[in-house]
């Protein structure tokens, strides 16, 4: 018993609580050492010798092995010897490897177990840690019980032959003696188990983390909860070895006992006392750690940062206030990730990864808060400066409706150039220098991107709309002016209306009262001399608006192609020009220069009239401003109209409606600059562009579009031609449903096809390419599909009725159900077609198409079918062989009426004969071409044959064949060949048969007796 109670040093805690290496990996915690049952010294030798030769050792260096070599004198360097002392070498280097390792192994085991650091540096999970110890000492406990305590029972196994007390004090005595060893080995074991954490050299590391709680930073588990996990180890161990029986319990028949293990309660506390103290000395570092973290960053963990910032927010601090301020919280947040993710501690490896990124996280919070503060100013500050812009430019492009107000807008965009611009600029620079520093710290969002582009763009936008409202004053105060002069032409023009009513009056009047007639030669004058003013005034108001109109109207909406366009009537109404109009130009031309003669003449009569104003005149000088004012307007307005003739080629170049975006991105390269139309786009701002050197190569692009436009109509007249086109549906006279069009879908196909490859061949086809080639496909896809359709139409109106009998279905099922399937679709394609009646729409759709292929590969297999149907009935009546396989299915598919059929082809399979004769669905003979009437021997009832063609046609050839053979018998035997009468009773085939017979006898008797016919 003391034996083998000396043998269980290493007690059942396992090697991961006795060896200081296993606290280092986690991977040794399943390999127990099981060293509680007693072995030989033999095992215990050859369990070293296994160990030893497992254990690893390192290969002989090849400098030794050389060195080693070049000792060896010259004579012995056999390759053989060499060969063989280089092995024994090896052997004796591993070997002494070996020995002395083992010899520093069995010498000093602590030692051993020291220097084997592999492990080292390694953490455990507590609860992986705990549990596995309870684990391990339960599986021990296993092993004490079932092993360990037979073999003891065996030794009291030789002492069964007490009786009575001695046995009974023999056995109290043996269970005291196992209930101490095991107590020991309980003490043992728990004071082992705390002696490891009292050790620094084999103390275990245990994992926790640092996170951060609502209170503050905090351990992950905590103390009290390490302490309290490790404690209860202790008690679980003291749980263990509860239930061995006593010895006197086995060998007796009554209730069991159990050894008394319970451990005294003051070892326990003690044991448990020393365990807390060693546990809390070592977390005496990592809770200083745990401090200065807390103190380094209370700020951030208490909220007083997050109040300080809303309290410097509320304040509405300057912008480089808030950005020295997110500065220093920036600081915070690079000052977090200073942490280190892991701490090494005796007993603890702290896990500080969360803690850093909560800590980060608030950091940045706070941090952000600042930044989105700086983003939401520099927001507001770009939206101000944006608002302000766009109150100027909705100010500025407003017409003034009154001179009055031209006055105040006109003071308005003063202040505004001369202050307004400067404060403006000032503070779009303070802008830019804001957005350098935001870009380096924030994201912006779309729309904010979008805002600073705005904002930034602002100065370089402003300047057109400050152009545009110089031409809206100047437009304005030529509008003021002109409305004045208009009015005071209108009001002479009424003075004078009113004045000819009145003097119209005045002669009515006096012609109801027979007075004569009152002349005003003075007001006729007064008409004829103000006529050319208003003329000129009238004409040169005309064509001021339609100039105005072309120069500052929409640029797009010229168009070169109404430029030999007239306007007629043009005298009687005012015309609202939206294009430019040479016809216009040409009739303001020719007004003005009659205009320009009437006036010269009028001014010349009144110099030879003494009028001393115009005789010194020189009404042809080639300087206008020396000419009278009506003369002076003629001629002034004449050179703006030829003047603005110039502009005829820019407009024809760039009005070009078949100009497209890659045109304008090649002009623009030619140009080197942009200059495609916009809705702001006017041909007063083209001529500010200067591009008269330019035009030549422009009006090579402008030439090559209006062709690529050509071939862009065509195929969009094309297109625009199947739109109306559909597909017709009609009823045949058997009353299916059936296509008529099929000829002139078909001509309109080939047609389009044909000017579809023109385009192609054209040059300036490769712009619409892929729109080409995919009409192309299209046409052909609506090409191929009309061939299907007009295919499975023509096959499924010639079959519908062959497979409607039910003596073809039942002679041909297999066919009958692929035309089921055929007849579906083509239900469903006529379905389509109704819904859908255009042709493109229709025939282009996949499931048609498919319907339609499916359709005509079901009609190939059912055609192959009919095919050897056809033969077969053919061998069954050859001469059937004579018809066609169409006419030998038409008559097949008579099976109601076969008669019908019959007749129209008996002509056909029987020679010479014309026609049946019928009489109550029974055939009693034929007609012959030369109109005779043979009746045969027995008449075909045609139901009694079951309306059956071949074996009707059968029935038919055999009693044709007795007929004439009954009919060549009696013309034999009852005719004269010299009388007609009597050969006229029988048929032409019978009267010449019988003819030839009898002229063979003739012949054959002749030559037998040598007589002469």
């Amino acid at each position: 018993m003391q034996k083998k109670k000396s043998n269980q040093d290493g007690g059942f805690l396992p090697n991961y609580v006795s060896s200081s290496k296993v606290f280092r990996h986690s991977d040794s915690l399943c390999i127990p050492i099981r060293n509680t049952i007693p072995v030989q010294d033999s095992v215990s030798v050859d369990c070293l010798r296994v160990c030893i030769e497992r254990a690893w050792i390192p290969s002989m260096d090849k400098s030794m092995l050389d060195n080693i070599i070049k000792l060896v004198p010259l004579a012995s360097k056999h390759p053989l010897s060499i060969e063989n002392l280089l092995e024994e070498v090896k052997k004796d280097f591993k070997n002494c490897l070996q020995r002395g390792t083992l010899q520093m192994t069995l010498s000093f085991p602590e030692e051993s177990d020291q220097m084997n650091t592999d492990n080292r540096g390694k953490s455990l999970d507590l609860d992986s840690f705990c549990g596995n110890i309870i684990s391990e000492s339960e599986k021990n406990e296993e092993l004490i019980i079932n092993d360990w305590y037979p073999q003891i029972l065996k030794v009291f196994a030789d002492f069964q032959k007490m009786r009575g007390e001695r046995q009974t004090r023999f056995h109290n005595c043996a269970s005291s003696l196992l209930s101490i060893q095991l107590r020991g080995l309980l003490m043992k074991n728990i004071s082992k188990y705390v002696s490891i954490f009292r050790d620094r050299r084999k103390i275990p590391r245990i994992e926790m983390e640092l996170v951060l709680s609502e209170n503050g930073i905090s351990f992950q588990p905590s103390v009290n909860e390490v302490i309290n996990m490790l404690v209860s180890v202790i008690y679980e161990m003291n749980k263990l070895l509860r239930e061995v029986p006593t010895i006197d319990s086995w060998y007796s028949e009554g209730a069991s006992q159990f050894v008394q293990v319970g451990l005294n309660d003051d070892f326990i506390s003690e044991e448990v006392k020393s365990l807390k103290n060693a546990i809390n000395n070592w977390m005496k570092e990592p809770e200083t750690h745990h401090r200065l973290l807390s103190d380094r960053f209370e700020f951030l963990i208490n909220g007083t940062s997050k109040a300080k910032i809303h309290d410097f927010i509320r304040k509405a601090p300057k912008f480089e206030e808030i950005c020295q301020e997110y500065k220093s919280y920036k600081l915070f947040v690079d000052q977090t990730q200073e942490i280190s993710s892991l701490e090494y501690f005796t007993l603890v490896r702290l896990d500080c990864e969360n803690l850093r990124k909560s800590l980060g996280q608030a950091a940045r919070k706070l941090s952000n808060l600042l930044l989105k503060n700086v983003v939401d100013t520099y927001r507001e500050e770009n939206q101000v400066i944006c608002k302000t812009f766009e109150k100027i430019e909705k100010v500025a492009l407003q017409s003034p409706q009154s001179t009055k107000e031209m006055i105040e807008f006109g003071e308005f965009m003063l202040n505004v150039k001369n202050k307004k611009m400067i404060d403006l600029t000032e503070e779009i620079e303070h802008s830019k220098k804001h957005l350098l520093y935001l870009i380096d710290v924030h994201v912006f969002d779309p729309h904010d991107i979008e805002l600073n582009t705005l904002t930034l763009g602002w100065l370089v936008k402003i300047r057109p709309v400050f152009e545009q409202n110089t031409e809206i004053i100047e437009d304005c105060k030529a509008k003021f002016e002109d409305n004045l002069q208009k009015k005071e032409v209108r009001q002479i023009q009424n003075k004078l209306k009113k004045l000819d009513e009145t003097i119209k009056w005045i002669n009515l009047e006096e012609a109801l009262f027979k007075f004569p007639q009152t002349t005003y030669s003075e007001v006729e004058n007064m008409n004829i001399n103000i006529d050319p003013y208003c003329r000129l005034f009238t004409t040169v108001l005309k064509w001021q608006k339609a100039e105005k109109k072309c120069t500052d109207g929409a640029f797009l909406d010229l168009d070169a192609s109404q430029i030999e366009n007239s306007i007629n009537e043009f005298m009687e109404q005012v015309l609202l020009f939206t294009y430019y109009n040479p016809v216009l130009i040409k009739f303001i031309l020719s007004e003005m220069s009659k205009l320009q003669k009437l006036f010269k003449l009028k001014f010349k009569q009144q110099a030879l009239d003494g009028d001393s104003k115009y005789a010194k005149m020189n009404l042809e000088d080639s300087n206008p401003m020396n000419l009278p004012p009506p003369l002076r307007i003629s001629a002034l307005t004449i050179i703006q109209i030829k003047s603005f003739q110039k502009n005829i080629q820019l407009i024809t170049c760039l009005c070009n409606p078949g100009l497209r975006k890659r045109h304008w991105i090649r002009m623009g390269s030619i140009i080197g600059f942009d200059i495609t139309p916009n809705s702001g786009s006017s041909l007063r701002k083209m001529l500010c562009l200067n591009l008269e050197q330019y035009m030549p190569e422009l009006e090579k692009i402008s030439n090559m579009a209006t062709r690529e436009h050509g071939l862009e109509l065509t195929l969009a007249n094309m297109k625009t031609e199947w739109e109306s086109n559909n597909l017709e549906l009609m009823s045949n006279d058997r009353g299916h449903k059936i296509l008529s069009n099929f000829e002139s879908i078909q001509e309109l196909i080939d047609d389009h096809t044909s000017k579809t490859e023109t385009v192609k061949g054209s040059p300036y086809f490769r712009p619409f390419k892929n729109e080409v080639e995919s009409w192309e496909n299209d046409l052909k896809t609506v090409h191929d599909s009309l061939s299907s359709l007009e295919i499975v139409q023509k096959n499924y109106v010639n079959l519908e009725s062959f497979f409607s009998k039910d003596e073809i279905i039942s002679q041909m099922p297999l066919e009958s159900q692929l035309f089921k399937n055929v007849k579906s679709n083509w239900i469903f394609v006529l379905e389509h077609i109704y819904s859908t009646p255009q042709v493109m729409k229709a025939l282009n759709k996949t499931e048609v198409i498919n319907a339609l292929n499916d359709s005509t590969s079901l009609l190939e297999q059912i055609q192959e079918g009919l095919d050897l149907f056809t033969d077969q009935k053919c061998v069954t009546f050859p001469r059937l062989f004579f018809l066609s396989r169409n006419e030998v299915l038409s008559l097949l598919r008579n099976t109601v009426n076969p008669i019908e059929g019959i007749t129209n082809i008996v002509n056909i399979i029987f020679d010479g004969i014309s026609c049946l004769l019928i009489e109550e669905n029974q055939i009693i003979g034929f007609k012959g071409l030369q109109n005779e009437l043979i009746t045969i021997k027995q008449p075909i009832n045609i139901h009694a044959s079951g309306n059956c063609v071949e074996r009707i046609l059968m029935e038919l050839e055999n009693q044709m064949i007795l007929t004439l053979k009954q009919q060549i018998l009696d013309s034999m035997k009852a005719t004269d060949p010299l009388n007609l009468v009597s050969m006229a009773k029988y048929s032409y085939q019978a009267n010449e048969v019988s003819l030839r017979v009898h002229w063979t006898e003739d012949v054959i008797d002749g030559i037998k007796g040598g007589s002469t016919l």
